[in-house]
């Protein structure tokens, strides 16, 4: 592992202290700390498919049919918001460490309404999918890239595909090919590294204004204890 070169991975170290600052640090931000939650009788009941704008108009948003999937990531990237991966197979156990028959590797976009944040009436299939159908990772925007993390595939138990990366068109909304980062370039082939599954990711910048990525915990495959304490970020 190269420490401190630009792209590879580290583990952060004093990892809980830090996880404690961090979720103080939101909770103060968003006035979360002094505010109980809200009994069940003033919480507005969730949308019974798509989404709802403010207005309370209905918007029919779902994907297609074939396509309904669990256990995928949502990401918001330059005003489009993407869907990556996940698995159609109606019943699966959180915490399996197989991955299951339905999982697939196609990624769907609509552009959101920077007016009212609806979405257009139907998705667009990505003419790029992910290197492999995965479920139970994570994905996140930094700039006009995304990031695609860890989650169950073929080739998880060995880390083949780990870290994928791609760049949002300058003419559309579509995504290009996904590359995938080997070496030190991933928490599986870094010291003290593991292959991580339901896992959380996040982007901080630091005082110094430069972006990170963190990737915090997850089961891990084929390594005890199952759930792994580890919080990771990418330079």
């Amino acid at each position: 592992m190269r420490d401190g070169a630009p792209g590879s991975i580290l583990a952060v170290p004093e990892r809980r202290k830090l996880l404690s600052r961090l979720g103080s640090a939101t909770s103060d931000r968003l006035g979360l700390s002094s505010h109980p939650p809200r009994p069940a009788s003033c919480r507005a009941p969730a949308p019974p498919h798509g989404f709802r704008s403010s207005a309370g108009k209905r918007c029919e948003c779902h994907l297609v049919e074939e396509h309904v999937c669990q256990f995928q990531s949502l990401v918001a990237v330059g005003g489009v918001l993407y869907v990556p991966a996940g698995t159609s197979t109606a019943t699966v156990d959180p915490i399996s460490l197989s991955q299951s028959a339905g999982t697939v590797s196609s990624v769907y976009y609509n552009p959101i309404n920077p007016v009212d944040g609806t979405l257009a009436s139907a998705w667009t299939a990505n003419p790029s999918s992910l290197i492999k159908a995965v479920e139970k990772n994570t994905i996140i925007g930094i700039g006009s890239y995304v990031l695609a993390s860890g989650g169950l595939y073929n080739g998880a138990s060995n880390g083949a595909s780990e870290e994928t990366y791609s760049t949002q068109s300058t003419t559309d909304s579509s995504l290009g090919s996904f590359n995938g980062a080997t070496g030190s370039h991933t928490i599986s082939g870094s010291s003290g590294g593991y292959n991580f599954f339901n896992h959380s990711a996040t982007l901080y910048v630091d005082p110094a204004g430069s972006p990170h990525v963190l990737i915090l915990g997850g089961p891990s495959l084929g390594l005890l204890p199952a759930v792994q304490p580890g919080v990771w970020y990418l330079k």
